[in-house]
């Protein structure tokens, strides 16, 4: 009926384009992720509303990277700029509460990094423990399934999510002190910077 064209214009713009990463090569993915999500949904699986929303975003985010990085591995900068443009004014037209808006962007930022095989090192944990990781991780699950790929990285991040959950609410229940999510790493101050001189 067109009427993505009034509510989303950015995606259906999108979705008109070819998509290389379609598993059968014609169609798009996003049509593949809505699939998945609602079969997962008929097993009586809840999703946050942050991935609900993401799923939109995602073609589009997705589009503006192939564009300016061809190899699928922008910069941190750029990603977090990308976010930026797309999904915050698109949220305020869709009246969307700044706690999900936030949620989204932290969330698409956070799958992009799941296609890397988690290891042992502190930044991993850390990542795991973001507010928006549940949701960055359903997000890279979806889309494992509507590719068919990425199937066991899924679940190796899933494994390691639960093994700090659990650790998470033994250490709560041993303390009695609540473990709250990881706060984002402070920028570090640059030294050397000019000094206000104190007294003539």
């Amino acid at each position: 009926m067109g009427l993505l064209d009034v509510l989303l214009p950015e995606l259906a713009q999108v979705l008109r384009e070819p998509d290389p990463e379609h598993p059968d090569g014609a169609g798009h993915l996003f049509w593949a992720l809505l699939d998945v999500l609602d079969a997962e949904r008929r097993r009586g699986r809840v999703f946050d509303d942050a991935v609900l929303f993401a799923l939109f975003f995602l073609p589009i985010v997705r589009a503006r990277i192939r564009e300016n990085a061809p190899d699928g591995h922008p910069s941190p900068g750029f990603l977090t700029s990308v976010l930026e443009d797309l999904v915050t004014p698109i949220a305020l037209r869709m009246f969307l509460p700044n706690a999900v808006s936030h949620r989204i962007k932290h969330a698409l930022s956070i799958a992009g990094r799941l296609s890397h095989r988690p290891d042992s090192r502190l930044a991993t944990r850390r990542l795991a423990f973001r507010d928006a990781f549940p949701a960055a991780l359903n997000l890279f699950e979806l889309s494992a399934m509507a590719t068919g790929r990425g199937d066991e990285l899924s679940r190796e991040w899933r494994a390691l999510w639960e093994r700090l959950q659990k650790a998470r609410k033994a250490f709560e229940a041993e303390t009695g002190i609540a473990a709250g999510p990881t706060p984002p790493a402070r920028k570090r101050r640059r030294r050397g910077g000019r000094r206000h001189r104190q007294g003539p």
